[in-house]
């Protein structure tokens, strides 16, 4: 597939086609920040030599996860109920799916990961 090429719209209409100059992309810098600050979870979740405080530590900021889904599934359930009472009923039933689907996901996501871990 061949390469896209972004063109200024202006002065591709007046005749000019001079390729624009991308600038460096955000994502690669973000990737590398997000990756170095969980390694040391990996390594430590790795090596099975935890120590009971970062075990706990893990498993408070674990449960505050949850709860804090649990309330947006709240939030998305009462907001499609809303979508749907005012006469929006497809997107109110896109919402609810996505949002019990992501429930789900979010509640056995330990689970998806030992069984991932398990093939």
């Amino acid at each position: 597939m061949a390469n896209t090429v972004v063109l200024d719209w202006d002065r591709f209409f007046q005749g000019e086609i001079v390729p624009k100059e991308m600038k460096g992309s955000i994502a690669p810098k973000a990737f590398a920040a997000t990756w170095a600050l969980f390694t040391p979870m990996k390594v430590m979740a790795a090596t099975g030599t935890e120590s009971a405080a970062a075990s706990q530590t893990w498993n408070n900021v674990f449960h505050t996860a949850m709860g804090i889904s649990d309330w947006l599934c709240v939030g998305v359930f009462i907001f499609a109920g809303a979508t749907w009472m005012l006469s929006h009923r497809t997107d109110a039933l896109n919402r609810m799916i996505g949002g019990a689907t992501g429930y789900v996901v979010i509640r056995h996501s330990m689970d998806i990961q030992h069984w991932l871990a398990s093939l």
